[in-house]
């Protein structure tokens, strides 16, 4: 697919195109909200509850029993303390990971939109023009048009001329490579 619509989908949250580091925050947050649930439920002791039976001198005493710990109220207040602590470092992580992602989208997709733009203008290879400019200096050599420090200086300027379009086609596919990527792009990762 385009490279511009994969990455269009790179800062979002929810959904299907979801980058794993925010999922992992997602779901640290999900593990601290149910780590908190369970500290709250520890709040209160925990009854107990059976039945006692209690021989003497011949009177016999049965029935119900209700155990609990004293005192009731205050309990686990640690334990619901690091949990809230918990949930709220988690929470502030989630947000700092999809700023990061939003961040990298617009920049990968800013890249990108550069990227598009400059293969119009490097569309074209270079090696026959090249070839052609290095004839032409060789010819005017030849025939005393230019002085050999005139024509070395053109040739090392024609090359120089062809490797900057390399490199800036290199840098292009690079970006692509890193969109890609970024998304999560099954097909460059090798998955379907």
């Amino acid at each position: 697919g385009d490279p511009l619509e994969a990455a269009a989908g790179l800062g979002g949250s929810g959904g299907e195109g979801i980058r794993s580091d925010v999922a992992a925050a997602e779901a640290d947050v999900s593990a601290a909200r149910a780590s908190l649930a369970s500290e709250r439920a520890a709040v209160l002791p925990p009854v107990g509850v059976g039945a006692f039976y209690e021989s003497d001198a011949g009177i016999v005493v049965a029935g119900p029993m209700v155990m609990l710990q004293i005192p009731v109220w205050k309990q686990n207040q640690d334990g619901l303390a690091a949990a809230r602590g918990e949930l709220m470092t988690a929470e502030a992580e989630l947000d700092a990971t999809r700023g990061r992602a939003e961040v990298q989208a617009a920049s990968l997709i800013g890249s990108l939109e550069a990227v598009t733009r400059a293969e119009g203008l490097l569309a074209t290879s270079l090696e026959s023009d090249a070839a052609t400019a290095l004839v032409a200096v060789e010819q005017a050599y030849t025939l005393g048009e230019a002085d050999l420090n005139t024509a070395l200086l053109l040739q090392a300027r024609i090359i120089e001329g062809e490797l900057g379009w390399y490199v800036a086609r290199e840098s292009m596919a690079e970006t692509r490579i890193d969109v890609a990527l970024a998304a999560e792009d099954a097909a460059l990762l090798g998955s379907r």
